[in-house]
């Protein structure tokens, strides 16, 4: 998370850079080792979000985020 308390002042905002560095980092050590093979052109990567809790049944909250599971909050503007 060092690299990244200049950028943003924010302490949430620099965790989430700093986990997003993170998963990026993974995944080219997973696109890396899948070329090496030569698997690569035939692999279909995909990511996937449980998009949080369920609150309507009041097991969870979302907030400050709306949605929750079974909702399409990113395809929504």
């Amino acid at each position: 998370m060092s690299e990244y308390r200049r950028t943003f002042s924010w302490r949430k905002r620099k965790t989430t850079a700093a986990m997003v560095t993170a998963m990026d980092d993974a995944i080219g050590r997973v696109k890396t080792a899948l070329s090496d093979r030569g698997m690569l052109d035939e692999t279909v990567i995909v990511f996937a979000s449980d998009n949080g809790g369920q609150p309507v049944a009041g097991a969870a909250s979302n907030e400050p985020l709306r949605g929750g599971k079974n909702t399409w909050w990113e395809t929504c503007s």
